[in-house]
């Protein structure tokens, strides 16, 4: 390691420049307080670099392990309302009177990382490596994440913002037994979510974004960290005790945002509009047993939802028939006059003895007013027939196969989710295309290829395609596939992806690697790959020679000694 030039914004080796070739971080950047100081050594071994991310409990740095000579990830417990640190020290101080809730969170922070580290080796779980006491806090060390995807930019990724059951359940499945092992040791995660459900290298996921619950519920000593739409009830202080299920109701909502493509609405709001829907077009696709098995694990109240992994397990493994033996049910309000047709709404049917009670007397109820109306309409009908006798064929009927004219509405500024509407379903054949559009966002129609207006028959369904904008697009470029290449190559490549080219030329200067790219900067940089916008400016550094300019020769000059002016507009004036 002596020897080693390391980056600290990735820990790679450096040779003599200033600013990383592989993740853009400068030499020169500094870090303040609270978090540890670049280059810190914590426990006489780990190296401290930069500061990856950081909650109300503490911050996770990029760090390198001096013995091992390998990159690390090391998690400091820094509780940034009960402890300060002043800029020329290590350690920490904890706050006048925060002593006693800083003492129980760190010996929560310390039986976590304990517990996790000794089921070192599942698959889809971090590795952690050591543990120490140091700078009167507690450090977690644990293998480096900076090669994984998270499962949100992977979703984001896709072409349409969602993925099958197939792909879903080979990636999900192996993550819901390494959540039954955490709960069986005591570990509530507490914040399962496309943001910490990493894709590792070899197409797995990983669960990361472990806390203590301190941070995960509100009403504590610390800053709260919950996941919106993925959090349940019980997290936000309302009633109901947290436990295995409240990591199954978090598991459950990233599940629904990558077989739906949306996320669920946030657990306050349905208290009071429970209305979580799924559009007809995904109850097509979705095996019937996993919409059963998200109905339980999406229930509201804790008593209500599915209570551990196992029977979860069950659920999304099961067939239909023992789906529907659940107590559990699809509601589809396609052909009702609310707005939500052509939707299947999350709804239990069974949840206790005394609903299924209430259930039998509303059918009992519901099948005799059946039996009552048609009666009644029996008696009409002959009525009817007896005063103005059997109908005839001309009367406007849409069973006689009359047809009507349908006008074409203005798709344009609604959201895409119209498009699975009964109604449009039945009487358009509809395409849709999604395209980048930086003025408008994500899943709002910016086109339809049918003018607003337009009249057509209902005896046949109208062929239509629909433009939905899929918000700005990104450009995401991997830097080492660029540096060390020729200019013109690069300038070719980025300007066919959109994006514009400043040249520098000042900067770096190296014989053999001149007219190479030495370094790119823009947007945003990490871990090797920087994202821009389509449009952004890009600036390119290029080696130039090391040779010197050539020099000038002097000017001419009079017997006097004076230099000649060859302007013949510009005169010389002498005091």
């Amino acid at each position: 390691m002596a020897n080693k030039n390391l980056c600290m914004g990735c820990m790679r080796e450096l040779k003599e420049e200033r600013i990383c070739p592989n993740c853009g971080f400068s030499v020169s950047e500094t870090q303040n307080p609270p978090f540890l100081s670049i280059g810190t050594v914590a426990g006489g071994r780990y190296l401290i670099g930069k500061v990856l991310q950081h909650n109300g409990e503490g911050a996770t740095y990029i760090g390198y392990d001096l013995e091992r000579n390998i990159i690390i990830n090391i998690r400091e417990f820094l509780p940034e309302t009960l402890v300060s640190r002043a800029e020329s020290s290590s350690e920490i101080n904890i706050l006048s009177d925060c002593e006693h809730a800083f003492s129980d969170c760190m010996q929560s922070f310390l039986e976590l990382w304990r517990k996790l580290a000794r089921m070192r080796g599942l698959s889809a779980l971090i590795c952690v490596i050591d543990i120490i006491e140091d700078n009167n806090t507690a450090y977690a060390i644990f293998e480096p994440l900076h090669e994984c995807m998270a499962l949100r930019d992977l979703l984001l990724e896709t072409a349409t913002g969602y993925i099958d059951w197939e792909f879903a359940r080979q990636l999900f499945m192996p993550v819901l037994s390494t959540l039954g092992t955490l709960h069986s040791a005591g570990i509530i995660h507490r914040g399962i979510s496309p943001n910490t459900l990493l894709l590792g290298k070899d197409g797995k996921l990983i669960i990361t974004g472990f806390s203590i619950g301190q941070v995960r519920s509100t009403g504590g000593d610390l800053p709260v960290e919950i996941f919106s739409g993925y959090a349940p009830i019980e997290q936000y202080g309302f009633s109901g005790q947290q436990g295995p299920w409240t990591d199954i109701y978090a598991f459950a909502a990233t599940l629904y945002r990558s077989l739906v493509g949306s996320t669920p609405i946030e657990a306050t709001t349905r208290i009071t509009n429970d209305k979580l829907m799924i559009p007809a077009k995904f109850a097509e696709l979705i095996p019937a047993y996993v919409i059963n098995g998200l109905i339980k694990a999406l229930q509201i109240k804790p008593e209500d939802r599915t209570k551990n992994v196992e029977a979860m397990r069950n659920d999304f493994s099961a067939s239909p028939i023992a789906a529907v033996q659940s107590g559990y049910s699809t509601f589809t309000t396609e052909g009702d006059t609310g707005e939500k047709k052509g939707e299947t709404e999350l709804i239990d049917v069974n949840l206790s003895d005394k609903k299924s009670n209430r259930k039998t007397a509303a059918i009992a109820f519901a099948v005799s007013a059946i039996i009552c109306f048609a009666a009644l309409g029996a008696v009409l009908y002959f009525v009817y027939i007896d005063r103005y006798g059997e109908p005839t064929t001309t009367q406007p009927s849409v069973l006689s196969g009359e047809t009507t004219m349908i006008t074409v509405v203005n798709f344009v500024g609604q959201s895409s989710d119209i498009l699975y509407e009964a109604y449009y379903t039945t009487n358009y054949d509809i395409k849709v295309n999604f395209v980048f559009n930086p003025d408008v966002e994500q899943g709002i129609i910016v086109r339809q290829s049918v003018p607003a207006g337009s009249t057509f028959s209902s005896a046949q369904r109208l062929p239509i395609t629909i433009d939905v904008s899929k918000g700005i697009e990104y450009i995401k470029l991997k830097l080492s596939d660029y540096v060390g290449k020729s200019y013109e190559s690069v300038k070719t490549q980025l300007e066919a992806s959109g994006l514009k080219i400043n040249l520098n030329e000042s900067s770096y200067k190296n014989d053999e690697l001149a007219g190479t790219i030495a370094l790119m900067t823009g947007g945003a940089i990490s871990n090797n790959e920087l994202t821009a916008k389509r449009g952004d400016m890009i600036t390119v550094y290029v080696y130039i020679p090391t040779a010197t300019e050539p020099e000038t020769e002097p000017p001419e000059t009079d017997d006097f000694g004076i230099v000649i002016n060859d302007d013949p507009y510009e005169e010389d004036f002498y005091f």
